[in-house]
This record gives C-alpha cells, sequence and structure tokens, in this order.
C-alpha cells in the first residue's frame, strides 16, 4: 500500500473531481479500493469485475457509509454495455493479464480492444485513470519471469512506459504520468515473518530514495491520468 497507495494522492492532483458525476472501476478485486475512493467523493459509482464476486469487497465497502454511493455489476473489460455514459473509468493491474495465454505475448490486440470499450463508455472529456505494473529494470524482469507472475513468460505480461503509451492511442491525450517503486516488491513469500512491516520498510525506502536516485524506467508501478479528447 506506501506504493500503490500513491496513486490516490496523483489522481487528487491531477483530475478535477467536481467535474465527475459518475465513474466505473473495472476489474476491481478483493478490495474494490478505486471504487471506495470514487464513493468517498460522493460519486455515483460502478464497481464490477468479469467474474461477478463482490463478497470480501461489499463486507469492506459496509464500513463506510459513503460506499452506499457503489453499486456492483458484473462487466468484462473487453466487453463493455455502456456508451458515453461515464466521466471517469479507472483501473488496477489489469492490462497484464488479458486476452488468453497463448497469444498475451505476441502482441496489444486484447489490451487496445480493452482501451476502445473504455473510449466508447466515456463522455467527451472523460477521465481514463490506471495504475499499472511496468516491466522495470532488467533485474526486475528477471526476476519477475523466473519467480514471479510472470514465470517462463506464461502469466503475467508486464509493459513497459511506451508501451502504455501506445496502447491507450489517440483517443486520449496524456495529462500525466508518474512512476515508483524499486524493492518493494521484492517480498512475497506468505510465509516471510512480519510480511507487510518489511513492504511498508522497503516501500518507505523506495520513495525517499530510489525513486529519486534512479531512472523512471528501473520502476515497477505507473499511475497515469488521460482525457478523452
Amino acid at each position: 500500500t506506501v506504493i500503490w497507495g500513491q496513486s490516490l494522492k496523483f489522481f487528487d492532483e491531477n483530475i478535477k473531481f467536481k467535474n465527475i458525476k459518475n465513474a466505473l472501476e473495472l476489474g476491481s478485486g478483493n478490495y474494490c479500493g478505486y471504487s471506495l475512493y470514487f464513493s468517498s467523493k460522493l460519486i455515483d459509482t460502478i464497481c464490477s469485475n468479469p467474474y461477478g464476486d463482490f463478497e470480501s469487497a461489499k463486507k469492506i465497502h459496509s464500513n463506510y457509509d459513503f460506499s452506499e454511493k457503489i453499486k456492483y455489476e458484473k462487466i468484462d473489460a473487453l466487453d463493455i454495455p455502456y456508451e458515453n455514459k461515464f466521466d471517469c473509468i479507472s483501473f488496477k493491474s489489469v492490462m497484464g493479464i488479458l486476452g488468453n495465454q497463448e497469444e498475451r505475448f505476441k502482441n496489444f490486440d486484447a489490451q487496445k480492444k480493452m482501451i476502445v470499450n473504455i473510449s466508447k463508455a466515456l463522455k467527451k472529456g472523460g477521465y481514463l485513470i490506471f495504475a499499472e505494473n511496468l516491466k522495470g529494470s532488467k533485474f526486475h524482469q528477471y526476476i519477475i519471469n523466473k519467480y514471479g507472475w510472470g514465470k517462463n513468460y506464461r502469466g503475467w505480461r508486464y509493459f513497459s512506459i511506451n508501451d502504455y503509451f501506445d496502447i491507450v492511442g489517440g483517443d486520449f491525450t496524456l495529462l500525466n504520468y508518474k512512476t515508483t517503486g524499486v524493492v518493494g516488491n521484492f517480498v512475497s513469500r506468505k510465509e516471510i515473518p512480519f510480511k507487510e512491516n518489511i513492504k511498508r520498510i522497503l516501500g518507505t525506502i523506495d520513495i525517499f530514495l530510489f525513486d529519486k536516485i534512479l531512472k523512471e524506467d528501473s520502476r515497477y508501478v505507473i499511475f497515469s491520468v488521460f482525457q478523452k479528447n
């Protein structure tokens, strides 16, 4: 959360939320965090994923009165059933798992199809915002493709900064982006004692040291804000 949680401050700094009346979160997981984020700003929000499983998210959201602004829908990011509907669409860690396993590492077809669907569902001037995984350094790539979610180049696909800009394409104007995270993701095994405390420490070191001294393509997370033309 130290690394990924920075996205909220970044979005606050780059979006005019007073103009946003409704929003959609795609590919939401167990926490559906961006749906809660939108609803805290009293924005009418649809929380969605392709499975229709929201049990854990609803338990978390029920702790907040403003979560009454959230509705839950089963939506596939590759087939969004709305047109000219939303002022803002968000997602976190979605693009790398799109498409069938055989094709995922060969092209951007599934990712670009997702963006076409998002563009269709957004109003003109609406925001596309996301927090996604980056390739990072050569060392990151070695670790994630040998031991991590991208193991043997058959699991999760990790993109470069320019890959994301290419995928989003000409329907949108890039307003701003930020990269962060260098060592914070190297603690993942469940059996490691005090894992979450270690991750918070490493994440803090990233923010105050490595993010400042290393190039942006050495980092493993990107936050982006685009606006529909």
